[in-house]
């Protein structure tokens, strides 16, 4: 994701965690060619650092959202509090091209993760998603 696709989908992202309260929780994970941990999960307290990282993000032309979908699972397994909404947000154009890419192997993912205590609403952030 390039340009105005990514400035839009980030811009998306600030808005909506722009609408967290302070109890609520927020972890950020980036990917390209690989996924990282860039916020642990934590208390979203301010949100300047969590922006200021997003407004950082550079496009780098590979998208690895199935090891993105599997650390955000990780932090997600952290939160002890099983009373809180648990979310993941997705910043993605959709093209998944390294890791598992097929439909089947993020069914599979997704049954895996829908095993354990996780909810199945998943946000999707992207314009011209594919």
């Amino acid at each position: 994701m390039s340009g105005e696709k990514l400035e839009t989908a980030k811009q998306a992202v600030i808005q909506a965690i722009g609408r967290l309260r302070d109890r609520d929780r927020i972890a950020l994970i980036t990917y390209d060619s690989s996924a990282r941990i860039e916020i642990p999960l934590r208390k979203v307290g301010s949100l300047e650092d969590a922006i200021a990282r997003i407004s950082r993000i550079q496009p780098s032309g590979n998208t690895a959202i199935y090891e993105a979908v599997n650390l955000a699972a990780s932090q997600l397994r952290r939160e002890e509090n099983r009373n809180v909404f648990r979310r993941v947000l997705l910043l993605s154009d959709g093209l998944a091209n390294v890791g598992p890419s097929d439909p089947s192997d993020f069914s599979r993912l997704g049954r895996a993760l829908m095993g354990g205590r996780h909810q199945r609403i998943h946000h999707w952030f992207g314009n011209g998603l594919q």
